[in-house]
């Protein structure tokens, strides 16, 4: 049987799907039965903690609204919203202020790293929300800018 701890970091998190795939078919009463039964409960509070479906439907639901009450015939096409990928890997969040009732919003770089992999940061400089972050951060980067231009 894999040693089973407690679920704390993204990396932890990822370990415990992987051990999860790999024991997935187990039969039930063997000890590799248990182990996923175990782990299935440590993902499940931890989803629910730091990946809450119903939470983060509602961030890309605010957000929807929020990009179509800026959206005149102008904004969105020079200004806008990019959201891309990046090579560390994770998520790049562009938002343009400019002519919302956010652009007069600054903020300093802040950036947020518990580990290596577990890691986000965020601006507002010269009418431009920046975020960055690493593959699971994309609704924590929305939820940042909802923060800021609801505040």
């Amino acid at each position: 049987m894999y040693s089973v701890s407690p679920i704390r970091t993204e990396v932890d998190y990822r370990a415990a799907l992987e051990r999860i795939h790999i024991i997935f078919d187990a039969q039930r009463g063997s000890p590799d039965f248990d182990e996923l039964d175990i782990l299935a409960t440590l993902v499940e509070a931890y989803e629910a903690k730091h990946h809450p479906i119903e939470t983060e439907s509602g961030i890309l639901v605010w957000f929807q609204h929020w990009y179509a009450n800026q959206c005149n015939g102008d904004w969105e096409h020079g200004q806008g919203v990019k959201i891309s990928s990046i090579d560390n890997p994770g998520w790049s969040v562009d938002i343009n202020l400019e002519g919302t009732i956010a652009e007069d919003l600054t903020m300093e770089w802040k950036l947020i790293e518990r580990m290596e992999e577990d890691w986000y940061g965020y601006s507002i400089q010269s009418s431009t929300y920046k975020a960055a972050g690493d593959p699971s951060k994309l609704f924590v980067l929305l939820e940042k800018f909802k923060e800021l231009v609801t505040a």
